[in-house]
């Protein structure tokens, strides 16, 4: 019993770090504020990603259009119902690794 609750134990640890990626270079292209909702429009590689946060909440920041690092955020962390994302300085500006804002991904 103990060897199977260990196991388990094991499983769902692997399971939540493999939900967390790394840091990923994303451009954020724009922004546009609807309702109270900030939308940030990044794009990665090939994709074209949309993230909200609502206006006055902890984090929630009009970013400038330029080079970020984008990392996700295991399920159930972070200030949304959805999957959470942080946004970090580039690494090669003097604010690198600062966070510059918390957002909830709406399109994969």
């Amino acid at each position: 019993m103990k060897r199977v609750i260990l196991v388990l134990v094991i499983l769902l640890a692997v399971i939540g770090l493999s939900a967390q990626q790394g840091p990923r270079q994303v451009t954020v292209k724009s922004t546009e504020t609807n309702s109270g909702v900030l939308i940030v429009k990044v794009e990665d590689g090939k994709h074209v990603l949309e993230l909200q946060c609502n206006k006055g909440m902890p984090d929630c920041t009009n970013l400038r259009p330029g080079t970020y690092q984008m990392v996700n955020l295991p399920k159930n962390h972070g200030l949304y119902d959805c999957m959470n994302v942080e946004m970090y300085a580039e690494q090669d500006t003097e604010a690198k690794g600062r966070l510059m804002g918390a957002y909830c991904l709406t399109q994969k």
